[in-house]
């Protein structure tokens, strides 16, 4: 009961941050019916939260409540966004045709570089189609399909890894995709491409291959680039792409997306790595950064009214929670307002609900929930249901929490002092993505199709 005073008593600083949130969208957001959009892969506020206004199943499967279901063309973790009535992916398509041996060698020139066998994948000698794709909301059929690029990836990449593996980002203006060493792009919203930037081949932690997505704020786009060596993020104009700043980066292989997230008069760009770092947005200058974290940075920030709750989870667990009024060097400070290193996910990324996160222990389906406020325990370590690895992030929607594993089995919990299942399903595919929630359907790409459950209007879910 202490619990849900505590909550209750900061519903509306809770109310003033996530408005803040929904304040940076751009005045193209006002037309929309923001219930139907979900811009990026974790949401329109970046923490997983569907708008209050959403009513996805909480009772589904491939047998029930199931609108739709279409086949999507080669292979990619790039998680489903939605605007409107439109669905944007990516995805890599092995075209299987060989080129000349020299044009290989070309194409992966500088890429001969540490693989561990068994988890890495051989150099591939095949030229792959990199595309993005807009589906129909109500029937799934494919409005349109771009190609962007063609070319031989110059590195293997993990054997759990894809050439598709970030998502993109819309404003219902244009959508942005980052692929990586293939680039980045930005495409109108009838899949015309409007720019490109190429920023090198990315030589990544023993080739285990690429995979941030990009972030917007209004009229700005932030690429992070960290690699093994010459790390950087860069701010481009997002209309046009042409350069606004560029900070170098002390910084190896990472594959997180930033967190923006205006702050008093700044907007910070907040970057996971083996050291957090907070940018200005408008300068580029970094803010402040705490150092700690494991390698493999992947889990993007948190925000929970004046912080920022920063997870890794490779080797090791940590998390962090940080001011945003922090500056400099704050290791160890006052500013690292408190941390845990019990548990904390590798790749899945954290939700929120009502100031409590929820996050997996790893890539495992081991469940544990702490207060926001100041990393209290609320429950700890309780396993999914055959659940036994997890790379999709966490979402939630009215209360309601959905895991997806690899195995194509999906949990879905209510949020709460303890924690109570309310579903169990298989999706009879593998699941990496993270599933995207528009009004009342919930859209999940597994590794072969594109699912899409629908509640029916008017009816009273659990």
């Amino acid at each position: 009961m202490a619990m849900w005073n505590w909550l209750s008593g900061r519903s509306i600083l809770l109310w003033v941050a996530i408005t803040a949130v929904w304040l940076a969208a751009p005045v193209a957001a006002m037309a929309e019916d923001t219930k139907l959009n979900w811009p990026t892969f974790r949401g329109p506020l970046g923490s997983g939260v569907a708008p209050e206004s959403a009513r996805p199943p909480v009772l589904f499967g491939p047998d029930q409540k199931l609108k739709w279901k279409v086949p999507i063309p080669g292979g990619g973790h790039s998680s489903p966004i939605v605007w409107g009535d439109r669905i944007y992916l990516m995805t890599a398509i092995d075209t299987q045709q060989k080129l000349p041996a020299e044009k290989v060698a070309d194409s992966a020139e500088g890429s001969e570089r540490r693989r561990i066998a068994g988890m890495t994948y051989p150099r591939p000698e095949t030229e792959y189609q990199f595309v993005v794709m807009c589906l129909d909301r109500e029937s799934g059929q494919t409005v349109w399909s771009t190609e962007v690029q063609r070319a031989v990836p110059h590195e293997g990449g993990h054997r759990s890894n894809t050439y598709a593996s970030g998502s993109p980002v819309t404003d219902g203006r244009y959508v942005w995709c980052n692929f990586g060493s293939r680039g980045v792009w930005c495409l109108d919203m009838t899949g015309q491409v409007v720019w490109h930037r190429d920023f090198g081949k990315m030589t990544t932690r023993n080739q285990f291959g690429e995979g941030a997505s990009v972030a917007i704020y209004k009229d700005t786009l932030v690429i992070p680039w960290d690699q093994e060596q010459n790390s950087f993020v860069i701010a481009v104009d997002a209309a046009t792409g042409k350069d606004i700043w560029r900070s170098d980066r002390q910084e190896v292989t990472t594959w997180a997306t930033p967190t923006i997230v205006p702050s008093g008069q700044v907007v910070q760009v907040i970057t996971s790595g083996t050291s957090v770092r907070s940018y200005d947005l408008a300068s580029g200058q970094m803010i402040w950064q705490s150092s700690g974290f494991t390698t493999n940075p992947i889990a993007c920030p948190l925000i929970w009214e004046d912080t920022a709750v920063c997870m890794t989870g490779h080797r090791g667990f940590a998390i962090q929670s940080i001011s945003l009024q922090a500056k400099g060097d704050v290791t160890g400070q006052a500013d690292v307002r408190w941390k845990r290193d019990d548990a904390a996910p590798y790749i899945s990324s954290p939700t929120m609900v009502d100031g409590v996160i929820y996050f997996v222990k790893g890539n495992t389906g081991i469940l544990s929930a702490v207060q926001a406020s100041d990393g209290a325990p609320v429950f700890q370590q309780v396993r999914l249901p055959n659940i036994d690895q997890m790379y999709a992030s966490l979402v939630s929607a009215r209360k309601h929490i959905y895991a997806c594993g690899r195995n194509g089995q999906v949990v879905v919990f209510r949020h709460g002092a303890e924690y109570t299942q309310v579903h169990e399903g298989d999706m009879g595919q593998p699941i990496d993505a993270t599933p995207a929630i528009s009004d009342n359907l919930l859209i999940i790409r597994g590794h072969e199709s594109l699912f899409c459950f629908e509640e029916p209007l008017g009816s009273q879910a659990e």
